[in-house]
């Protein structure tokens, strides 16, 4: 005999998957998505207990479950929330692996436009063009929500790298720059040319003499290291 139960809710969307220009901002920094605000705005709290960030396998170092729990924190801050990432079971790691899939979920990536793309590919990496140049390249191609974006994740990027630039790791560096070129520029199943990772560098404030030690055979950025499932990240449905 066959019994059928009625269930009422509303489906709440993961936000990992959604375009940029469809999630809630947040008030500060002005026009970059809250859940991007409150990944980066954490990590940033958080660098020192996260030692090879973005440079290590994430496989290895974040914790079971934890880029579920981010996903379920960011989607209950979309909704008008008040959320801390600083919970039992997750760590900075997590956090972090949670902004790349973030970024690599996106229908359409932060570096994705024809005339930006173009002239990545065309950067000598051994002759880099000037911050101000790359700049007004991003700023006239990119939306007001992604050039907000990235100007608040390449602060990340350059903190990160400076404290590389401080050992002398170049290596490092290169690490941390691909990592993003990697979930910035369109999907490829291949590393990002020394081209794009230079114009990342540039758009970072990098000091340009880590190019060097880039080599995509040779320095593998941690976003290769998961193959995240989107759908296992979606909120559940909220009872009526």
């Amino acid at each position: 005999r066959d019994f059928f139960v009625s269930v009422q809710g509303q489906y709440t969307p993961c936000v990992f998957g959604q375009s940029l220009e469809t999630l809630p901002t947040a008030m500060f920094p002005p026009n970059v998505p809250q859940v991007v605000g409150m990944l980066v705005d954490h990590l940033f709290e958080s660098t020192s207990a996260a030692p090879g960030l973005f440079r290590v396998p994430f496989d290895n170092v974040a914790t079971k479950g934890g880029m579920a729990a981010v996903s379920r924190a960011v989607s209950d801050i979309t909704r008008g929330g008040s959320v801390s990432l600083s919970v039992p079971g997750v760590n900075a790691y997590d956090v972090g692996q949670s902004l790349i899939s973030f970024f690599s979920a996106l229908p359409e990536r932060l570096l994705s436009s024809s005339a930006v793309v173009t002239a990545a590919d065309t950067v000598n990496p051994d002759l880099p063009p000037s911050k101000d140049f790359v700049d007004a390249l991003v700023n006239t191609h990119l939306s007001i929500k992604a050039r907000a974006t990235l100007r608040h994740t390449t602060t990340l990027v350059h903190r990160l790298t400076e404290e590389c630039a401080q050992t002398g790791s170049a290596p490092d560096i290169a690490a941390i720059v691909s990592t993003f070129a990697k979930c910035w520029f369109p999907e490829s199943s291949m590393m990002p040319s020394r081209s794009r990772v230079a114009f990342v560098g540039i758009l970072a404030g990098c000091r340009p003499s880590f190019i060097r030690a880039y080599v995509a055979d040779a320095v593998e950025p941690t976003s290769a290291a998961f193959a995240p499932q989107w759908a296992s990240l979606a909120a559940p449905a909220q009872t009526l």
